[in-house]
């Protein structure tokens, strides 16, 4: 699934709760899944390359954050898991501190302060770069 910041989506999530119902809420009736509909968010600051930010129109509660491996389904589209969607590579900087570098479907984390802060960084153009070169 293609997430690209901007579009609008309909996404049915599992519901991280589903597995402990019984015990957190044996008086409720806890859906296994949840639908969500909203403007995909890809850039914000709190968001990890195996996230999306979904709008909810709730200005208290604007913005929902949704790992992409929980969704199972987007538009009605079923979920299928491609191969090589998710890779890590262990990149060593220039002053000799390690760092993992993520690709998750499709898009790319580090463990760097400067991709904390920015969401780009020097490590993830190395392994842009050395995909490129495969």
């Amino acid at each position: 699934m293609n997430f690209r910041h901007g579009d609008m989506t309909t996404i049915r999530v599992k519901n991280p709760i589903w597995p402990y119902r019984k015990v957190y809420a044996s008086y409720m009736s806890i859906p296994e899944y949840n639908t969500y509909t909203g403007m995909v968010i890809r850039n914000h600051k709190i968001l990890r390359g195996s996230q999306i930010g979904l709008t909810t129109g709730d200005p208290k509660f604007d913005m929902r954050v949704i790992d992409i491996e929980d969704i199972v389904e987007c538009n009605d589209i079923k979920k299928t898991v491609e191969k090589n969607e998710y890779r890590v590579w262990n990149i060593t900087g220039s002053k000799g501190h390690k760092y993992r570098v993520t690709k998750d479907h499709g898009y790319y984390s580090c463990s760097c302060i400067g991709f904390g802060f920015r969401r780009h960084c020097k490590h993830v153009d190395t392994v842009k770069k050395e995909i490129s070169d495969e």
